[in-house]
Formats: C-alpha cells, sequence, structure tokens
C-alpha cells in the first residue's frame, strides 16, 4: 500500500462513518450518531491536512478510493480501522505520525462513546 492508498482508505472510512451515523436506531442512538458524525468531520479535517503535507513535500498522489461496504458494526469497524492505524509504517515525518496517532486517539474515544455513554 502507498500513501494514496492510504488516504484513500481514509475516505472510505470517512463514508462508513457518515452513513452508519444515519443507520442508528435504538438505545444510545442519538450519542451513536453525534459520535460517528463528529469522527467523520474530524476525519475529513485529517484527510486535508495529510493530503496538503504531503502533496506539499512529495507531489501529487493517486488516491484512489476503496467501494463501502457494510459488513460490520460501527465498533467492529471502528476497531479494526483503530488495529490499522496502530500499525501504520508509511509516513516517517515527525508532523504526520503525529496526526495519524491523533487520529488513532479519536478513534478509540469514539468506540468508547458508542459502546458505552448510553
Amino acid at each position: 500500500m502507498n500513501k494514496g492508498d492510504f488516504i484513500g482508505m481514509l475516505f472510505h472510512v470517512r463514508d462508513y462513518l457518515d452513513v452508519s451515523a444515519f443507520q442508528c436506531a435504538g438505545v444510545g442512538s442519538k450519542n451513536a450518531k453525534d459520535a460517528l458524525l463528529t469522527l467523520s468531520k474530524e476525519l475529513l479535517i485529517s484527510i486535508h491536512s495529510l493530503i496538503s503535507g504531503v502533496q506539499g513535500e512529495e507531489g501529487f498522489l493517486d488516491l484512489i478510493i476503496p467501494q463501502t461496504k457494510y459488513e460490520k458494526t460501527p465498533v467492529e469497524f471502528l476497531q479494526t480501522f483503530k488495529k490499522y492505524l496502530e500499525g501504520e509504517k508509511l509516513f516517517n515525518s515527525k508532523w504526520q505520525k503525529a496526526l495519524i496517532t491523533s487520529l488513532t486517539e479519536k478513534v478509540a474515544s469514539t468506540i468508547y462513546e458508542i459502546k458505552y455513554l448510553k
């Protein structure tokens, strides 16, 4: 996977969050919806920062955004995404690593909000 593929995957995650937020129903659904939409907005800000910075340093990236599939619950999806972010090794500069770490923390917080704040 290259940086363009990684950023494309971030767009895929953002799309999943947006659609999943509007499928929330039942106890705690308002909190889950708010948490997913908040993460979606924060993810978009992170994507913008990452694209701008990487393209400024390395030139234009080819982005491929995968088709969004809804096979998992939001918590399962975010847990998988968090593990993926924790193992990410494409970005080497301090600011890029800090951005990925910050995003990982936001995902963990969202998982907590969905699971326990009902």
